[in-house]
């Protein structure tokens, strides 16, 4: 395999275990089981906002230049800073990465071990740490040594759970399960992570002495089909594992996490835990380092190099293990709210780049702002003086990407005219 072939693979499997974390390897299962007889529309639903959208923005924030400065330059100068500080601070520290290590303890460690979770997650950021503290070669690490070890083990549940089933999907009587795994896929915010995670491969590529942007975009959005491949089949496996588990005698509201090691028990005995502990530990793993890297890089570039990285990569360990024994829940209070207003922005910032060639600089300003707007005012709790307020907002215009697609249109529209009169007037001149 040539260098350019391998360097691929190694990038997408990076981009792949990065983006498999303790959350995405929960979720899937419970759609399944709620679905039922209708697993197939869910997994359909689920794919185009929970894979699609993560290649969409991978591709975005590689055409654009590969860092999120460069992915909203077009909105203001200062825009880039703001929306990455915001993203990095809401799905790293203050959530994603505390909760890497507390989900290793309470899935992967608390079933099995008589041990304390400080203990346990210690050693989880002290991993963290190792793997994170230089940033060169990070993406290889975490491709050549993590990756295949997540794949493995997934590839193994995925298999024997598709081939020796312990049971049928069951009509549950889910209507609309294209909508609601639509719905799903979009709330799992890997949308996000998409952008920096996208840009952190985009930088790895530079420094393995891909200098021109052409190489750096072909590869990034090569690797971004392989990690979209693996999430599906995974995805998909994982889903219809659940859905054969839909008959079974357990309660409908039952927890996520104990819906699942229910269902790798019925298909793998004990020795399906301790594997599913494996695939949890290195799922949590691979998305702490590339989150934790992800957090050096940027406030080392937004400090101007003032503030060295592996400072912040230690700050950053420290910080998350402090939190993850702590428990997350005051946390997400805070994020939760934070990830639901830019998360329409990013997607909204995701379809601009794409369409960047064809759209003038005000149209980013309007559809960005308009979509802020909007998605903050969806979150604002109103009195109940105000109570229309929030009625307009959340049923008169669910989605809020609305305003920001007419936008698009309107600007598509103009630019195609401007550019045929220009292409007449041209015309008209040399006929002159």
């Amino acid at each position: 395999m040539n260098s350019l072939r391998k360097d691929t693979l190694i990038a997408g499997l990076a981009l792949f275990a990065m983006f498999f974390g303790a959350g995405n390897l929960i979720f899937p299962p419970s759609i399944g089981f709620t679905s039922g007889t209708a697993w197939l529309p869910s997994l359909l639903g689920f794919l185009i906002t929970g894979v699609g959208l993560i290649l969409l923005g991978i591709i975005s924030v590689a055409k654009s230049g590969g860092t999120v400065d460069t992915f909203s330059e077009r909105v203001a100068p200062w825009f880039g800073k703001f929306l990455g500080t915001l993203i990095i601070l809401a799905i790293g520290p203050m959530l994603a990465i505390p909760r890497t290590g507390a989900v290793t303890y309470e899935l992967a460690f608390q079933p099995h071990f008589d041990v304390p979770a400080w203990l346990v997650t210690a050693g989880f950021f002290l991993i963290t740490l190792i793997f994170s503290i230089k940033p060169q070669g990070i993406i290889d690490r975490i491709g050549q040594i993590l990756a295949p070890v997540l794949v493995f083990v997934m590839t193994v549940i995925v298999v024997i759970g598709i081939f020796d089933p312990v049971g049928s999907p069951a009509e549950k009587g889910l209507e609309s399960a294209f909508a609601q795994g639509f719905t799903d896929g979009y709330q799992t915010m890997d949308v996000l992570a998409a952008i920096l995670f996208g840009g952190l491969t985009f930088a790895g590529l530079k420094s393995k002495g891909y200098s021109k942007f052409s190489d750096q975009l072909s590869i990034t959005i090569k690797a971004g089909l392989i990690a979209a491949s693996g999430l599906t089949f995974i995805y998909g496996g994982l889903l219809y594992i659940g859905a054969t588990f839909s008959g079974a005698d357990l309660p409908a509201d039952i927890a996520t996490s104990q819906l699942l090691l229910s269902i790798i028990e019925s298909i793998l005995g004990q020795a399906g835990l301790i594997l599913l502990g494996i695939a949890i530990t290195f799922a949590c793993l691979t998305t702490s380092v590339g989150l934790s890297a992800t957090v050096g890089e940027f406030f080392h570039k937004l400090s101007g190099g003032k503030i060295p990285y592996s400072a912040l990569i230690v700050a950053t360990c420290l910080f998350s293990w402090y939190f993850s024994i702590q428990g997350v829940d005051s946390l997400i209070k805070v994020a939760v709210p934070v990830l639901s207003i830019l998360y329409p922005v990013t997607i909204a910032l995701i379809f601009l780049n794409l369409l960047g060639d064809f759209l003038p600089d005000w149209a980013f300003k309007v559809v960005t702002f308009s979509t802020l707007l909007q998605s903050t005012l969806s979150q604002i709790s109103f009195g109940e003086e105000f109570q229309f307020v929030g009625s307009i907002i959340s049923d008169t215009l669910p989605m809020v990407l609305y305003p920001g697609l007419a936008v698009m249109v309107i600007a598509l529209s103009l630019s195609k005219r401007q550019k045929n009169k220009t292409a007449l007037e041209t015309e008209s001149t040399k006929i002159q």
